[in-house]
């Protein structure tokens, strides 16, 4: 027999038998069914029971979110619903977006720098400039650690693998004693061919003029350049990133020093200084976005990892919005394109190169090394969290994402130093792009960074990267296939 397990009686270890519960019979303390025990059980049972009860009352008042909708794969739907996407993508967009992606053939173009330049140098950075058949490239080199900003004139029709850029086909904008952090770019109105632009350059280590910004004006002479230097911080400041806003002339930095608005004639607009002795800013990659024309992105340690919306029009107007769990690894504001394909076969709009590339002034994308995240200022949040409305998953090593995000699509470089394209409709991934074969093979490729898009008004949207010493470009086609 199962001693002191009868329901109702008690077990006596002096007496070695069961005695019946009674009201005023005293009961060892440890026994299992005495009467104190017995009446707690019955307290316990009954507020269960009333909490059951409550609880299924307010459910009944809740209501509930569709299952359906906590899927990575349809999370984006709604969202989609609300901008007007037509709802049957989901049947054919993917296969067609998959379908054009995977027909892009990459090329390379090798930059062989002048003699001056050449020595131990690589390229940073590069950035198109339409109609005009040029790059601006910055190039450090690795010895001396100088950095120059060369605007370069190119032919991808006539390179086959490399092409040697002469004297003739090279101007340099600007210099710098230590390596180049960060080029901004932002074009501006065409008029006919030619083309007003704005550039902003920043040397990582502190120096006289570490921030550099140009004005430059392409037309059938060639190109005109005027700008202003400006120094920002102290001995020993850095400079981690740069970013312009495409309406505007101003430009978000961020460093060691804080975050500085400044315009494009080198006057401080506003700025937010790093607190002293603070594990903030070394703990998040330094990165910076616009929102809008009044809202600055960026990233810091505060509530787990946090991405920060700063008021420019005060140094006090900030707060943490979006929470990630892990490292912040990059922020990006996507790009909106309404009037271009990513087919060859798009009709060519002049409107289009007449006014700034175009944002979205709700979205943000934020990077971990494990997964990107589409978030939406507009979504409510929930139990005090804004959860994000679509998460890609994506494994990248280093410390910041090198990723680029137009219309629909996202180009990404994961670990294996593969490009991968996702679509923001659905979060999914769409296709993979490998760059060509390095040569010599027996050296391991370097890595691909510095993603961007560009429009090709024979070609459609071309993505560019930098890879080594060379410039891949992903496109519709060859000049083999014409």
């Amino acid at each position: 027999m199962n001693r002191g397990d009868l329901p109702g009686y008690y077990w006596d270890e002096d007496k070695k038998r069961y005695f019946k519960i009674q009201a005023n019979h005293l009961v060892p303390e440890a026994a299992k069914y005495a009467k104190g025990n017995v009446n707690q059980e019955r307290r316990i049972s009954k507020k269960r029971k009333t909490e059951t009860q409550q609880k299924a009352k307010r459910q009944s008042a809740l209501m509930r979110k569709a299952p359906v909708l906590n899927s990575s794969v349809l999370g984006g739907t709604g969202l989609g619903r609300e901008l007007g996407v037509d709802q049957r993508y989901r049947q054919y967009g993917m296969q067609k977006d998959a379908a054009l992606v995977s027909q892009w053939k990459a090329e390379r173009l090798d930059v062989q720098l002048p003699l001056k330049y050449r020595a131990d140098a690589r390229v940073r950075q590069v950035h198109h400039v339409p109609w005009s058949g040029k790059v601006i490239v910055a190039a450090t080199q690795s010895t001396s650690g100088h950095s120059v900003l060369l605007d370069y004139h190119y032919d991808w029709d006539e390179a086959s693998e490399s092409v040697f850029l002469g004297f003739n086909t090279i101007s340099p904008i600007t210099a710098f004693n230590s390596s180049i952090a960060c080029v901004s770019y932002r074009r501006g109105n065409a008029e006919g061919h030619e083309l007003d632009s704005l550039m902003i350059a920043c040397a990582e280590q502190y120096q006289v003029g570490n921030v550099s910004f140009r004005a430059l004006r392409y037309g059938d002479e060639g190109h005109l350049t005027c700008g202003w230097d400006v120094t920002l911080g102290s001995t020993g400041s850095s400079i981690g990133d740069s970013a312009f806003h495409l309406a505007t002339t101003r430009a978000a930095i961020i460093g060691s020093f804080g975050i500085a608005v400044i315009d494009c004639e080198g006057r401080l607009r506003q700025r937010i200084p790093a607190p002293e002795e603070s594990e903030e800013w070394p703990q998040c990659a330094p990165c910076v976005e616009w929102l809008n024309q009044n809202t600055v992105l960026y990233g810091v340690k505060e509530d787990k990892y946090s991405v920060m919306l700063w008021d420019t029009r005060t140094p006090d107007g900030k707060a943490a919005r979006f929470q990630l769990h892990k490292r912040l690894t990059g922020l990006l504001n996507p790009q909106t394109d309404d009037t271009t394909d990513f087919g060859p076969f798009h009709f060519f709009n002049s409107d289009f190169y007449r006014y700034p590339i175009h944002r979205n002034p709700y979205e943000i994308l934020a990077s971990t090394n494990h997964d990107i995240n589409l978030f939406d200022t507009r979504m409510p949040s929930i139990n005090g969290r804004d959860p994000p409305v679509l998460t890609m998953p994506h494994v990248h090593g280093g410390p910041r994402l090198h990723y680029a995000a137009k219309g629909s699509l996202i180009a990404a470089v994961d670990r294996d130093n593969i490009v991968q394209v996702y679509s923001t409709r659905t979060g999914a991934k769409v296709s993979a792009l490998d760059a060509p074969v390095w040569r010599p093979r027996k050296l391991e490729s370097p890595a691909l960074h510095h993603l961007s898009w560009y429009d090709d008004n024979d070609r459609g949207s071309t993505l560019l990267a930098v890879q080594g010493n060379g410039i891949v470009r992903w496109t519709w086609g060859s000049p083999d296939d014409e």
